[in-house]
């Protein structure tokens, strides 16, 4: 089984990127996102996540990055991350969302380190500002 996911790099004025408090498998924290629906675009389902799990309006900017993963129930996971930028709401965290959210706040890019651990979307992060479309390949869960 295929999904489909995306990831929202989220910067703010001073480019700080959006992250979330979020238990996920061993990790502690996230990006914002979450699986494409059936018969919805990328752009639909990154603006439908982030009103979902921080209540904010974005716009869908350029790629950054495309990885692959397989999880380990089987379902083989390609992950689309495309920079934002909040254009509405008032960041609030949603507990509409499956995996419960305990906090939202913007980190400094260079303090990204502390929050994730994959270098190779660490790296494609950090260069979100200059670079354009990153393919990062197969990478575990």
């Amino acid at each position: 089984m295929l999904r489909i996911r995306v990831t929202g790099l989220c910067f703010n004025d001073i480019n700080e990127i959006l992250i979330l408090e979020q238990k996920v498998n061993s990790r502690s924290y996230a990006l914002p996102g979450g699986g494409v629906e059936q018969g919805e675009t990328i752009e639909a389902a990154l603006r439908r996540e982030f009103q979902e799990e921080v209540n904010l309006e974005v716009t869908v900017g350029k790629v950054v990055y495309i990885t692959e993963y397989d999880r380990t129930d089987g379902v083989h996971v390609v992950e689309i991350a495309l920079t934002v930028r909040p254009t509405g709401g008032s960041l609030v965290v949603s507990q509409l969302d499956s995996t419960p959210i305990s906090s939202s706040f913007y980190a400094p890019v260079d303090k990204l380190g502390d929050y994730l651990d994959n270098e190779a979307i660490l790296s494609a992060v950090r260069g979100a500002q200059a670079s354009h479309g990153n393919y990062l390949g197969l990478r575990e869960a």
